[in-house]
């Protein structure tokens, strides 16, 4: 999309170019151009009136165009946790964008000629900016990107405020690992829980956790105290 876009700001500059030089800015020829394409295409001569049947004709591929899509839009636009939808609802409203641009273009520019040119390379440069800030958005997060303070103390409180055995929260990480996050939770129980109780409390506490629309998959770990060091919680010794 935005290598398109480039090309048609190249070709949108070069038009403005070579209209201000050569004072040629309706381009006159592109429609003989036109039509002879079309007669090569099909063999045949092309009556005159038929320019006209083919103009209204494209204005109709556009209407709808910008119809289907607009609609198409508005559907992908109410699912909310798929990044793929998401992109999609994306590329629609760009397509509407572009078209209902295009649209307005074909009527105005007998009077600006400028303005079909210009037009494009705003939309083109609105649209790689668009397309630029959603890739970064994306690859940050595929990178690992650490959850937000607001969203750990979120985490924190619902840990802490999940079962009167939780006496403590240890340590709260949460990252993403693609659309959604990875949730890692530590809390200290009482060291006389029993095995059965802190099951049931560490399982609910993962439902709860993943139950939140941005949570992928969520670890509990338990444990009976607060001080040990955590780079050799998990070291077998010899």
């Amino acid at each position: 999309m935005c290598t398109a876009s480039l090309q048609i700001i190249k070709e949108g500059i070069s038009q403005i170019v070579t209209g201000l030089i050569t004072g040629d800015v309706y381009n006159n020829n592109s429609s003989a151009d036109s039509n002879a394409e079309v007669e090569w295409m099909f063999g045949i001569m092309i009556p005159k009136y038929l320019s006209s049947i083919f103009y209204w004709y494209g204005i109709g591929v556009l209407l709808a165009t910008i119809l289907i899509k607009l609609a198409l839009h508005l559907v992908c636009r109410r699912v909310k946790h798929s990044p793929s939808v998401i992109a999609y609802a994306f590329d629609h409203r760009n397509d509407v964008l572009s078209n209902s641009l295009l649209l307005v273009s074909l009527f105005l520019s007998t009077y600006l000629w400028w303005l079909d040119s210009i037009g494009a390379v705003l939309l083109s440069t609105y649209i790689i900016k668009s397309w630029i800030q959603e890739s970064l958005e994306h690859i940050t997060k595929l990178v690992g990107l650490t959850a937000d303070k607001e969203y750990i103390q979120k985490l924190t409180f619902m840990a802490l405020n999940h079962s009167p055995l939780i006496t403590q929260v240890d340590s709260v990480m949460a990252y993403y690992s693609g659309a959604n996050m990875i949730v890692e939770i530590d809390v200290v129980l009482p060291k006389e829980t029993p095995l059965l109780d802190s099951h049931d409390v560490g399982e609910s506490l993962q439902k709860k956790i993943e139950s939140l629309p941005d949570v992928e998959r969520c670890y509990v770990h338990l444990d009976y105290e607060f001080e040990h060091t955590k780079d050799y919680e998990h070291v077998i010794k010899d």
